[in-house]
């Protein structure tokens, strides 16, 4: 199997970060498709401050929504995993509101 070194992506735009947000939304949208009830709407959100750290989501007929976030770092210590504890926190309470 090959191995991948996030590391290693493409910047976009203004870097790796949004490079690896970018390619996680692809992968997001592409595989959900398949999964989910026609007319799903897929929506990506872009940039700082209102998307509250949410990619993208998928917007399902029945009003119940899929979301999904991406975190990139450069290595993995108790400030990333405070920072991912802290963003799922968030997340969750994302679940009781919508964009």
């Amino acid at each position: 199997m090959t191995e991948i070194n996030f590391q290693n992506i493409r910047p976009f735009q203004s870097g790796k970060r949004e490079a690896f947000e970018e390619l996680c939304c692809q992968i997001f949208h592409r595989h959900a498709s398949k999964k989910l009830p026609e007319n799903s709407e897929f929506h990506r959100y872009r940039g700082a401050g209102g998307d509250g750290g949410v990619e993208a989501i998928w917007l399902l007929p029945n009003g119940k929504k899929w979301g999904v976030q991406s975190k990139f770092f450069d290595n993995l210590g108790n400030v990333q995993f405070r920072q991912m504890t802290e963003s799922l926190t968030q997340k969750l309470q994302f679940k009781k509101t919508s964009l």
